[in-house]
């Protein structure tokens, strides 16, 4: 079983749930994916995996989460994602398989841009600026 400690808020969730994914993969383990509101209407496909195993999680954080994708291990344990997934070998490493989950149609460039607005954010950052 994977657990994923939840970081952040929507967009954070988001790549939490996409690495969470990847891992689920990898390791045949089933993940408990963070409920995030209205993500049903964006098309986004998490791996379904059916493999639970019980005792205690071991807690990673985004470091091993790399190391324990990168290495070919029998992983017989739970786990505890204190994971952003937001470190640069592990998008560049996953790029495709992240963008995957998300459905985005169409050729995207380095020069096209992702914008994430926080809407429910209370005090505008830009009035600080």
């Amino acid at each position: 079983m994977i657990n994923i400690m939840p970081l952040g808020r929507m967009g954070n969730n988001l790549l939490q749930n996409a690495g969470a994914s990847i891992i689920s993969e990898n390791t045949g383990l089933k993940a408990n994916y963070i409920h995030i509101e209205g993500s049903d209407r964006l098309g986004i496909q998490y791996h379904k995996a059916h493999r639970c195993i019980e005792g205690p999680a071991v807690s990673i954080n985004d470091s091993q989460a790399l190391v324990l994708l990168t290495e070919e291990q029998n992983i017989d344990y739970p786990l505890e994602l204190n994971c952003l997934f937001q470190e640069k070998h592990f998008l560049l490493k996953y790029y495709e398989k992240i963008r995957n989950h998300f459905k985005i149609r169409g050729k995207v460039t380095r020069n096209d841009l992702f914008v994430h607005a926080r809407i429910g954010t209370k005090e505008p950052f830009w009035d600080k600026l």
